[in-house]
């Protein structure tokens, strides 16, 4: 199965609220929006239409105080709360091998210059690894022209 990362663009406001009721949960904000857009797919394909989610949505807003249960899906909530948010780290190396290959090459490719001097000192290592290899005797018949070539 593939998955996509979409993005979604808020307001400072809105993402500090979403921070906070994330925190209040124990969770990542991802998690909590994951979440949130499950319900909300699910009530859709459910048959409600988005004037009944809107008007239900301003009447949740009027009983903030009370938690709903879905009972349908209750079997799986001890699994689920037992699952540790990830850290900052694991969820940026998540996203960075997520990323397609032509993006990052590139990216990977100037990490991995080396300062003038330093390349030099490579450049010079190689040479002489490359010829003393190449001046090295090689047995004789069939396995020495495979190690010269090898070697090469």
């Amino acid at each position: 199965m593939a998955t996509t990362t979409l993005g979604v663009t808020l307001d400072d406001p809105t993402r500090e609220r979403l921070k906070e009721a994330a925190a209040s949960l124990d969770r990542t904000p991802h998690w909590l929006i994951k979440q949130a857009i499950f319900n909300y797919l699910e009530k859709l394909e459910g048959g409600a239409t988005l004037t009944e989610l809107s008007s239900a949505t301003a009447k949740d807003g009027e009983d903030a105080g009370e938690v709903q249960t879905d009972h349908a899906h209750q079997c799986f909530l001890e699994f689920a709360e037992s699952i540790l948010p990830q850290s900052v780290l694991r969820a940026s190396i998540t996203a960075a091998y997520r990323r397609p290959e032509p993006e990052v090459v590139p990216m990977l490719l100037e990490q991995a210059r080396l300062p003038a001097a330093t390349a030099e000192a490579a450049n010079k290592l190689a040479a002489s690894i490359a010829e003393k290899l190449r001046n090295q005797k090689s047995g004789g018949g069939r396995a020495g022209i495979v190690q010269g070539l090898l070697q090469e």
